[in-house]
């Protein structure tokens, strides 16, 4: 049984063989929350081009259920075929839409968009699960490049909070998560300098972010005044 890999629900794989050894069975994994083991049986159609069948192994163990591929296209030595009728179901797209500027993570929202309404799913929510903008420039010994200063992380929260927060209808973007609440200050990860608290010299200290956020927090739900807590008001 020779392997491929399927990572997408609609189902696209590729591989470098040659054509004389595209018959046959291919097995791979979809990952997932629960992995399942899929087999991808080709076979020739006629002398020029080629037909397929999609089972799942832990769906269906005895391959009766299995799903006519749409299309088998070879391509010099690689090979690719979809099933764009294999629909899964789920509730949210989670985006970590990581970039140096504030704007661009209103872009990369409305691309993921854009791509949602192509394929059927404009009516889906975008949850961005991890928002963040490390305070680690001249901090670690490997950088990314969208490190900033202290001063930038707390500009550029502000700022992606309320971009996020004007057009969350538009985009119905219907939840945000700041990357992280603690993190323990290193040179390996610029992530850990995303905390709104920290671990610095053995002990937990706020960063200038976590007001920030606290505050924007509040604003956006509406709060005259400031009281410690970004879920109610004074």
């Amino acid at each position: 049984m020779r392997l491929i890999w399927a990572v997408l629900l609609v189902v696209m794989c590729s591989s470098a063989l040659s054509a004389q050894s595209l018959a046959g069975d291919w097995q791979g994994i979809l990952s997932g929350t629960r992995p399942l083991r899929l087999v991808v049986h080709i076979e020739p159609a006629d002398g020029t081009t080629w037909k397929a069948t999609l089972a799942s192994i832990d769906q269906s163990p005895d391959w009766g259920a299995s799903l006519p591929v749409d299309s088998v296209a070879v391509q010099g030595v690689n090979f690719k075929f979809a099933v764009p009728t294999l629909r899964g179901t789920f509730d949210a797209v989670a985006l970590h839409p990581y970039t140096a500027k504030p704007a661009n993570v209103i872009k990369l929202v409305k691309l993921a968009r854009d791509v949602m309404r192509a394929y059927g799913d404009g009516k889906r929510p975008i949850w961005i699960t991890e928002l963040s903008f490390p305070a680690a420039k001249g901090k670690v010994d490997h950088p990314f490049g969208f490190e900033t200063t202290q001063s930038g992380q707390v500009k550029r929260l502000k700022a992606s909070l309320r971009s996020l927060a004007k057009q969350r209808r538009k985009l119905h973007v219907e939840r945000v998560f700041w990357y992280a609440w603690l993190t323990t200050e290193n040179r390996t990860s610029s992530f850990s300098w995303s905390g709104l608290r920290r671990l610095r010299d053995g002990r937990i200290v706020d960063s200038s972010a976590l007001p920030a956020f606290t505050g924007v927090a509040e604003q956006l739900n509406g709060c005259a005044h400031p009281v410690g807590h970004a879920d109610r008001c004074a």
